[in-house]
């Protein structure tokens, strides 16, 4: 695959690198016009590259995808490189029907894990999910999450640290989308500030070299 001269892979179908902003607008810069549109609250600071986005512990405050660059798909790749100063619940990228117990995309921080999983929410409740611990430490660490079919595979710092089978794998992902908050319409809203930089998404699953060289960015 072409790439940037690393060995990072561009022939990505969305990629956010929260330093091409304007006004409100977080610009895609795949090309293919998956835009965002940040709320007031998303604020703007140093990121592991350039600049990052800032997403405070309140469900509104987060960026709205209305072109979703993840649809009606069983392959894909994220990759984002995230900083967490505590533990909680927020959200990296997520796509759901009616909230939290609607089907979708969850790619989030749970409680003390961040997780990921795809379909609805009864994937959690039966450990349908790839999961791994928060390292809640104030720096930044690349993570990958990427669906195979029904294999969902959890990547933190370069090593796989979680995998999972879907059950329910046949649900499309045709509501709204978000980044930095999850739609869940129940209490659980996010309550930890996340940091979110360079937001990668793929319509492939990626070799282990351009995992690699995505954590060496």
């Amino acid at each position: 695959m072409a790439g940037f001269g690393n060995g990072i892979p561009d022939d990505f179908i969305a990629h956010y690198t929260m330093d091409n902003i304007s006004g409100t607008t977080l610009v895609d810069e795949s090309e293919n016009g998956n835009d965002g549109i940040m709320t007031a609250g998303v604020g703007i600071s140093a990121g592991h590259i350039g600049n990052s986005t800032t997403y405070p512990a309140n469900a509104t405050d987060r960026t709205n995808l209305s072109a979703k660059p993840i649809n009606n798909t069983d392959v894909y790749t994220i990759s984002a490189w995230l900083m967490f100063s505590a533990a909680g619940y927020s959200g990296i990228y997520c796509s759901n029907l009616t909230g939290w117990a609607g089907h979708g995309i969850e790619f989030i921080s749970l409680s003390s894990n961040i997780l990921f999983t795809h379909a609805r929410s009864d994937q959690i409740a039966n450990n349908n999910s790839a999961q791994t611990p928060i390292l809640a430490d104030g720096n930044f660490h690349h993570y990958i999450a990427e669906r195979e079919g029904t294999a969902i595979r959890l990547y933190q710092d370069d090593v796989l640290m979680d995998s999972a089978t879907l059950v329910h794998n046949t649900l499309t992902n045709s509501a709204n989308a978000y980044i930095g908050c999850y739609e869940n319409g129940n209490t659980n809203t996010p309550q930890t500030v996340n940091v979110i930089d360079s937001i990668r998404i793929y319509d492939r699953i990626l070799t282990k070299s351009e995992k690699t060289a995505l954590f060496n960015e």
